[in-house]
């Protein structure tokens, strides 16, 4: 079952919608997350963590479409993921990551199968990605 749904998920990630055949094109990505899971290690424990998730990404590309099968572009782009973890039994616990993204990528896309307001394609891209990534981690007395 998990096959069939990965299967599926990389298919609908290759569709393309464009309004023309040849020309200037603009398009690109924009996501967001946010995750909050509380669990524990132990279930006898009286330590109860709590996780803080955070994603968000956008990256605009632009491109030229030389034939209705072919197209080239370059898209650039910002990341940011943070992470967090609180325990209850660490007085004031607390350990954070950030991690900023800076992308850089151009693509070459060979649309396969064209139907009338949607398109297979292939991409192949090369692309560059700076990355700044900072940790903290903080704790005090152990509360037993």
């Amino acid at each position: 079952m998990k096959k069939i749904i990965v299967f599926f998920l990389m298919i609908s990630s290759s569709i393309s919608v464009m309004s023309q055949d040849k020309g200037l094109f603009v398009g690109g990505t924009l996501s967001s997350s946010a995750r909050n899971v509380s669990f524990s290690n132990n279930p006898d424990s009286k330590d109860k963590q709590s996780s803080l998730n955070i994603d968000a990404t956008i990256i605009p590309e632009i491109g030229y479409a030389f034939t209705d099968r072919l197209s080239l572009g370059i898209a650039t782009g910002f990341g940011y993921q943070s992470y967090s973890v609180t325990s209850t039994a660490i007085k004031n616990s607390d350990r954070t990551s950030t991690t900023t993204s800076i992308i850089g990528s151009q693509f070459l896309r060979m649309h396969v199968i064209k139907l009338e307001h949607f398109s297979f394609y292939l991409q192949e891209n090369l692309s560059a990605t700076y990355y700044n990534y900072s940790s903290t981690i903080e704790s005090e007395t152990i509360l037993r």
